[in-house]
C-alpha cells in the first residue's frame, strides 16, 4: 500500500511539473498571438491610410471616402495678385487687323451735327477675338488638246489631291490636336468640327487622321528615345490609366525638351524595359519610391521632394514620429 501511495505521489508530483511547463508555454502562445493581432491590425491600418499624397501608391488606389491631406503648407496670403505685386496686362505685339474710329455725331450741349467735323484722337482701345472661317477649294482640271499632234495633255493635280471630296492637313491636324493633346473624346471632337467649323465629318475619319498623323511621326519616336538617353538627368514616373476597360500603365521619361510614353499592362520592370530608356540610360534617374525603378544598376537614382515629402507624410500619419516631419521642414527649406 505504501509502495502504491508513493507511486501516485511521484506521478502527481510529475503532471504539476508538465502542468506548470505547458502554462507556461501557453501565456508565452497568447502573448504571441497579441502580437500578430497588434501588428496585423497595424498594417491593415497603414495600409488603409496610405493614398497617393503619403505614399508612392498610385491615385487609382485612394480609397473613395478618404481625402487625402494636402502636403502644401498653409500661408497667411489670399488668393490672387499679393500686396505690391506689379501686374501685366495684356500687350499688342502686332498691328492691328483693322481699325474702326469712333466719332460722335451730335454735340452733346447743343446738338450740332459733327459728322463732317475732324477731331483729336484720345483714347484707344483692342479687342482681341477668334474669328472662325473654313475655307473650300476648288480644284479644276483643265486639258489641252495639243494642236499639232493632237495628244490630249490633262493638268496634274497636287500630290495631296487623291480623292474627288478630301480633307486638308489643317483638318487634320486639328483633329489630331484636339484628341491627342488635349484628350478630347473622338465623339465631341466631331461635334466641335461640325457645330463650330461647319465640317461634316465622321469619328471614323478623324481615327484614320489621327492613325495617319502617328505613322508619320514615327521616325521622331523612335529617335526620341535614344535622344532622351544622352541627357544627363531624367525623370520617370508610371500612372494608371484605362484600355478597353482594364488596366494599363503610362510610363513616362522626360527632359526639359522631349517626354516619351508608351503604354503597358503591367506597371514594374516589364513596363519600363518596354519603355526602353531607363535601361539605357547612365546619368541621373529622377523618380519616386516604387520598389521597380532601384532594379536598375546602370544609372544613378535620385528620389523626387515631391515624393518623399508623401513618404515622410505618411510616416507622420501613420506613426507619429517626430523625425519625419523636421525632415519634411527641412527639404522645403532646402528649395529656394
Amino acid at each position: 500500500m505504501s509502495k502504491q501511495i508513493k507511486d501516485l505521489l511521484t506521478e502527481n508530483k510529475q503532471l504539476k511539473t508538465e502542468i506548470k511547463t505547458l502554462t507556461t508555454e501557453n501565456q508565452k502562445l497568447k502573448q504571441q498571438i497579441t502580437h500578430l493581432k497588434n501588428t496585423l491590425t497595424k498594417q491593415i491600418q497603414t495600409q488603409h491610410s496610405q493614398t497617393s499624397k503619403n505614399s508612392h501608391k498610385p491615385p487609382s488606389t485612394n480609397p473613395p471616402w478618404k481625402k487625402p491631406q494636402n502636403t502644401r503648407q498653409k500661408t497667411d496670403k489670399k488668393p490672387g495678385a499679393q500686396k505690391n505685386h506689379k501686374g501685366h496686362g495684356l500687350k499688342i505685339t502686332r498691328q492691328p487687323n483693322q481699325t474702326i474710329q469712333h466719332k460722335p455725331t451730335t454735340c452733346k450741349h447743343c446738338q450740332t451735327n459733327l459728322t463732317h467735323q475732324n477731331g483729336t484722337q484720345t483714347d484707344t482701345r483692342y479687342k482681341i477675338d477668334i474669328q472662325i472661317q473654313t475655307q473650300l477649294t476648288k480644284h479644276n482640271q483643265i486639258t489641252i488638246t495639243c494642236p499639232n499632234c493632237q495628244t490630249i495633255n490633262p493638268a496634274t493635280f497636287p500630290q495631296d489631291l487623291t480623292s474627288t471630296i478630301q480633307y486638308g492637313e489643317g483638318v487634320k491636324a486639328i483633329s489630331t490636336l484636339l484628341t491627342q493633346y488635349a484628350m478630347v473624346s473622338y465623339d465631341k471632337t466631331q461635334k466641335i468640327l461640325n457645330d463650330v467649323f461647319d465640317i461634316p465629318i465622321s469619328t471614323g475619319t478623324i481615327v484614320n487622321h489621327v492613325c495617319e498623323f502617328a505613322e508619320k511621326a514615327q521616325p521622331i519616336l523612335n529617335e526620341t528615345p535614344l535622344k532622351l538617353q544622352e541627357a544627363s538627368v531624367l525623370h520617370f514616373d508610371e500612372t494608371s490609366t484605362s484600355v478597353n476597360t482594364k488596366l494599363h500603365w503610362l510610363h513616362t521619361s522626360s527632359s526639359e525638351e522631349a517626354t516619351y510614353i508608351t503604354v503597358h499592362p503591367k506597371r514594374g520592370q516589364v513596363g519600363m524595359d518596354d519603355n526602353g530608356v531607363l535601361s539605357g540610360f547612365l546619368g541621373v534617374a529622377v523618380h519616386d519610391c516604387w520598389q521597380a525603378y532601384f532594379k536598375y544598376d546602370n544609372c544613378v537614382h535620385a528620389l523626387c521632394n515631391a515624393h518623399l515629402l508623401r513618404e515622410l507624410l505618411g510616416v507622420v500619419e501613420n506613426t507619429g514620429q517626430v523625425w519625419a516631419g523636421l525632415m519634411m521642414d527641412f527639404l522645403r527649406r532646402l528649395k529656394p
